[in-house]
Formats: C-alpha cells, sequence, structure tokens
C-alpha cells in the first residue's frame, strides 16, 4: 500500500489505511483503529458462539464499526 494516498475506506476516517480485509468478494482498507474494532466485533461473536468468521459479519456492519483508540493515537470517531 502507498501509505502516502491509501486512507482508511470508512466514511470520514481520514487515518492511514494499514489492512486490507475481505469481505464478501470486496476489499475494505481499514485503519488501525477500524481493524481493532473488527477484532473486538469477532471476538464477541466468538464469546457468545464459541466461534466466529469474518463469513458472519455483513458490510454494513463492518462500515458500521467504530474505530477502537489505539496506543496513545487519538483516533477520528
Amino acid at each position: 500500500m502507498n501509505k502516502a494516498r491509501d486512507r482508511c475506506g470508512l466514511k470520514g476516517c481520514s487515518e492511514p489505511a494499514e489492512y486490507v480485509v475481505e469481505l464478501d468478494g470486496r476489499l475494505y482498507m481499514l485503519c488501525r483503529g477500524h481493524f481493532r474494532a473488527l477484532l473486538k466485533a469477532l471476538e464477541g461473536l466468538a464469546s457468545s458462539r464459541g466461534e466466529a468468521s469474518l463469513r458472519e459479519l455483513s458490510p454494513e456492519v463492518l462500515l458500521s464499526l467504530k474505530p477502537v483508540k489505539v496506543g496513545g493515537r487519538r483516533k477520528q470517531q
């Protein structure tokens, strides 16, 4: 990824993209805060169901994630 140009693909976020996630055949570029929010959502599913995978999340859920604050850096909400 070209960090100078690639930004998080979620609406209203201008943080640099650090991760690419494929969901339903579409690629989503995520900043660290949104990726951590995705992990928290999956952890929540896993704790209630015993397991979780990206296939269980809809694109709408992914697009509605609020970023998780990461290590002292302020994340845009």
